[in-house]
């Protein structure tokens, strides 16, 4: 019989997040990211979207957020700020992550229910 799933493993994505001079956490969570600390820049990128909510931009804090939650497998809040950000600004970019974020999820399920390996 053939090994249907192998879990866990590693998988090595190039992301891009979004910047802007004008909020400065953009950078600050970008930088946390590069360092491994998806948790506090999840926080970074969250007190944006508060700190900045009536900031034309604050998409883009919206989207990171969506991003390294998605990342880091925190559903549905994943799928929530990415929507979010979609809503302020229906950048072709966002909509592409919420697909993305919509089927890693469903992997992500899909591996947790499947806890075992046939042999």
């Amino acid at each position: 019989m053939f090994l249907k799933e192998v879990v866990p493993y590693s998988e090595k994505v190039k992301v891009r997040f979004a910047l802007d001079p004008t909020m400065p956490e953009l950078k600050n969570g970008v930088e946390l990211v590069k360092n491994g600390d998806l948790l506090i820049a999840a926080d970074t990128f969250r007190v944006a979207c508060e700190n900045y909510s009536a900031h034309p931009e604050v998409h883009k804090a919206w989207y990171n957020l969506g991003l390294v939650n998605m990342y880091s497998f925190q559903f549905p809040d994943a799928p929530e700020a990415l929507r979010k950000a979609s809503e302020l600004s229906p950048n072709p970019l966002y909509v592409e992550a919420i697909a993305k974020c919509d089927t890693l999820e469903k992997n992500y399920i899909r591996i947790k229910k499947t806890n075992t390996i046939e042999k």
